[in-house]
């Protein structure tokens, strides 16, 4: 026991003569920040197996050790070359990933491949808008017959190709028309401007000016013979008194005609045609050229068909709007004609 008592008093003298020099307390700015988050980051910041960033530090700094070597040779020219090279080849790769995720998108809209030439479903919708359906509510059915006839008019074109037919001179001018047409509507579209909006006053007005489209809306039916416009000379056309007489010269003159009963609408017809058509006694028979083609007609009777006034209104406000863009569009386009320089050829 005294042993044991020695060996303690010894252990604390020498604990005392061998103690470090108490150190001065540090400011709060620099004391370590307490909590159980500081302590653990530290913590896990000493054991590399919680360090994702620690494996790989050596690598890091080897290849930052490579480019800063590197870079020290880009001197002179060397260095712009390098940013050239670089930059065409980073645009070379995006360009040919918006390729492939083109084609991509192409090959996810192809409907069918014709000899390799794809059709897509906007060719389909182009297809609807032609014949004057809304693309946006064709059902399977109508998709399916608008694709069978874009299919078909490839093949006829492939065939045509094959054959020579496209490098006629007039298949190239009608071809020709085709491509300006949608930009000339565009452009006609652009320089008529937004349609201006019209007042109920304007619309009374237009409809008052013209009473056959509106108040005095009648249809026509007409006993008509439609042939060509050189079948009948003009010395002859007085010498039509009756609907037989045309017939039967048209069939002397053995000149191909068509002779049926059609309605004539007053609201889609010039004033001055309605208003001949109204003059025109019982059986009376008109000529009417219509194009390359003639018309010989009789009024067999008149019935009234007025709109109500809501829809007369409105047809009339679009009358005039159109009328208005109409008038916009031809002082663009004589202004458009006053700025350029157009030749005639004498032939």
């Amino acid at each position: 026991m005294l042993q044991n008592i020695q060996k303690r008093w010894r252990r604390w003298v020498r604990s005392l003569t061998n103690r470090r020099a108490i150190k001065p307390a540090r400011p709060a700015s620099q004391r370590k920040k307490s909590g159980v988050l500081p302590r653990l980051r530290a913590a896990l910041s000493q054991w590399r197996y919680f360090n994702p960033l620690a494996p790989f530090r050596k690598r890091f700094a080897r290849w930052r050790r490579r480019i800063k070597a590197f870079r020290r040779t880009l001197v002179g020219w060397r260095y712009p070359l390098f940013l050239a090279v670089t930059a065409i080849a980073l645009l070379g790769t995006g360009y040919g990933g918006y390729k492939a995720w083109r084609h991509a998108q192409l090959q996810a809209q192809s409907l069918a491949l014709v000899d390799g030439r794809q059709i897509t479903i906007f060719d389909v919708e182009a297809e609807a808008v032609a014949e004057g359906s809304d693309p946006a509510r064709l059902d399977a059915a109508a998709k399916k017959r608008l694709l069978e006839r874009v299919v078909d008019r490839r093949l006829l074109v492939a065939a045509a190709v094959k054959q020579g037919l496209a490098e006629d001179d007039r298949l190239k001018a009608v071809r020709a028309r085709a491509d300006e047409m949608v930009p000339t509507g565009l452009m006609a579209q652009r320089l008529a401007g937004k349609p201006p909006g019209i007042s109920e006053a304007e619309a009374r007005g237009f409809m008052a000016a013209h009473p056959a489209k509106f108040a005095a809306r009648q249809t026509f039916v007409i006993d008509a013979i439609t042939c060509e416009g050189d079948s009948l000379p003009a010395a002859e056309r007085d010498r039509i008194n009756t609907m037989d007489d045309a017939e039967t010269y048209l069939k002397s003159a053995k000149s191909p005609y068509r002779r049926a009963t059609q309605p004539m609408d007053s609201a889609n017809r010039s004033d001055a045609l309605v208003s001949g058509l109204a003059g025109l006694a019982p059986g009376e028979v008109f000529v009417l050229p219509q194009g390359q083609k003639l018309v010989v007609g009789t009024v067999e009777r008149r019935m009234p068909n007025p709109a109500p006034d809501g829809i007369q209104l409105a047809a009339a406000q679009d009358a005039v709007q159109q009328q208005k863009m109409a008038e916009r569009f031809d002082r663009a386009l004589i202004a458009l004609k006053a700025k350029s320089k157009i030749e005639y050829s004498s032939k």
